[in-house]
C-alpha cells in the first residue's frame, strides 16, 4: 500500500519541529520527497512507492505538483513549513511502521542538506537532466522525471558505493 503523500510531508514537517533545528523550507521539503521516493525504490523493488506522486523536472529541481499547490497561496520557495502546516488530518497511524523507519534513517542521512544542495544534487543527476532534456537552465518544464530512471540511476550509485544497506551509501 502507498502512503497518502500528505501524511509524508506532515511527517516530515513534524519531525523538524521536534527536532528543535527547522530548516525545512519548501525547496528542501520537495527535495527530500523527491530522494526519499527516488531510495524507496531503490530499497523497496521498482514496483513499490513511498506514497503515490510523480515530480516534474523544475527550474529548482524535482518537485511534486500537488504539494506545491497545497504550499502555494501560503508560502514562498524559501518559507519554512512549521507545525501549524500540519493538516488537521494528519495521523501517524496511517503510516506504516516500516515507512515510518525509512522515513527515519532517510532524513537521518538527507535532512542536514540544505534545499540549495540538495537542489544542486539533483542537478547533476540523470533523471532530471534527462527530463529537461536540451531546456536553458531556467526555461520552464514541467516534464515529469520517469521513476524507472530514477529506480534505475539511484541502484547504480548503491552498487557503486559498494554498500550493502542505503543508509551506508547515501552521499558518501
Amino acid at each position: 500500500m502507498n502512503n497518502n503523500i500528505n501524511d509524508i510531508v506532515d511527517y516530515i514537517i513534524n519531525r523538524f519541529e521536534r527536532g528543535g533545528k527547522n530548516d525545512l523550507t519548501m525547496l528542501k521539503l520537495q527535495k527530500l520527497l523527491y530522494y526519499a521516493q527516488a531510495w524507496y525504490l531503490v530499497n523497496k523493488g521498482k514496483n513499490k512507492r513511498l506514497f503515490i506522486g510523480k515530480f516534474e523536472a523544475w527550474v529548482h529541481g524535482p518537485v511534486n505538483r500537488e504539494i506545491f499547490n497545497r504550499f502555494k497561496e501560503t508560502h514562498s520557495l524559501y518559507s519554512l513549513a512549521q507545525k501549524n502546516d500540519i493538516l488537521h488530518t494528519f495521523n501517524i497511524n496511517n503510516i506504516p511502521e516500516e515507512d515510518i523507519d525509512f522515513i527515519n534513517d532517510f532524513l537521518d542521512n538527507f535532512g542536514e542538506f540544505s534545499g540549495a544542495d540538495l537542489e544542486r544534487m539533483s542537478h547533476s543527476e540523470k533523471p532530471w537532466q534527462e527530463a529537461r532534456g536540451d531546456l536553458h537552465i531556467l526555461e520552464s518544464c514541467s516534464t515529469e522525471i520517469d521513476e524507472e530512471t530514477m529506480g534505475k540511476f539511484y541502484e547504480k550509485k548503491l552498487i557503486e558505493s559498494g554498500k550493502r544497506k542505503i543508509e551506508e551509501a547515501l552521499w558518501q
